[in-house]
């Protein structure tokens, strides 16, 4: 893997990844997302799908069907959750930013269903919050379990 482009491994390191660059970073606080990872958000970086490679272990990614329309992945025998993928937004992967070993040198520009964030989490930055009304959010409403 290039060690200059942003790219990054599950934990016990099977599964690797790279991609040249990410089109947005974002904290999302849907049930979904909490869930999945076992907390109280996860910070996702959108990648187009065309520019993301697995460099590794891309046939030991398991798929589970989170929704009618998405799916995550994760790896089998460390329990990573990685990916996010969804029919809603095609095109596009999700990659789990805490995932990555080479930033994707892209700030986070906002919380998103910030409704459902964990009700012990205080939110004290200045990144725009939008709900799950919010219209930058339109293509996700449709997910349904």
């Amino acid at each position: 893997m290039d060690e200059s482009i942003p790219g990054g491994e599950c934990l016990c390191g099977k599964v690797k990844f790279s991609f040249p660059k990410a089109d947005e970073s974002a904290h999302c606080h849907c049930r979904f997302c909490q869930r999945a990872h076992g907390a109280a958000f996860v910070t996702w970086v959108v990648v187009a799908e065309a520019q993301f490679s697995f460099e590794a272990g891309e046939d030991h990614v398991r798929w589970f069907t989170s929704s009618q329309q998405s799916k995550r992945g994760f790896c089998p025998d460390c329990g990573s959750t990685m990916f996010f993928k969804s029919a809603l937004c095609p095109g596009e992967i999700h990659v789990a930013r805490a995932n990555l070993t080479v930033d994707a040198d892209l700030p986070v520009q906002c919380h998103c269903f910030i409704e459902q964030k964990a009700p012990w989490l205080t939110v004290n930055d200045d990144l725009k919050q939008l709900t799950g009304d919010s219209p930058e959010l339109d293509k996700y409403k449709k997910i349904r379990p």
